[in-house]
């Protein structure tokens, strides 16, 4: 079977939307990469079945809850696109806000008032000085689990 790369990037997404479906079945929440392929397919379904565009936006805005996803997902959700094909008409782009709504709060996010001026770093700590030379030819990246600040 030859495959167009569009219909390669569309057979993806349904089996990830499809992983999603089994995973909701399981009452287990969905991270980000599922929860939007569960909403572009709910969306390519519903345009292949003829329902409108208006129709689309307002069903694809119900198809997950903030309660389904895994925290923080509601918040990087801005925006689902899909590229659907409708039975009477050409390909339209497609774009809808809002999908489930959460507490707008990232995981490990943490929201400091401006009002405090400026924060000191690891006050009344000891600090290292460190110096890192590269004497090779090519470059060298420097990591540590710790902050190297």
């Amino acid at each position: 079977m030859e495959l167009t790369p569009r219909e390669k990037d569309k057979l993806l997404l349904f089996t990830a939307g499809l992983v999603a479906e089994r995973r909701l079945a399981k009452g287990l929440k969905l991270n980000y990469p599922e929860a939007v392929a569960l909403i572009s397919c709910a969306i390519m379904e519903g345009a292949r079945e003829g329902k409108t565009v208006a129709q689309l936006m307002s069903e694809g805005r119900t198809v997950l809850t903030a309660e389904q996803v895994m925290e923080g997902v509601p918040e990087m959700i801005k925006r689902c696109s899909s590229r659907v094909h409708f039975p009477r008409w050409h390909q339209i782009g497609f774009n809808s806000l809002t999908y489930c709504v959460g507490n707008n709060m990232i995981p490990g996010e943490i929201r400091v008032n401006a009002a405090l001026g400026d924060i000191e770093l690891n006050a009344g700590r000891e600090t290292k000085t460190i110096q890192v030379a590269n004497h090779g030819d090519r470059p060298v990246q420097v990591g540590s689990p710790l902050p190297l600040l």
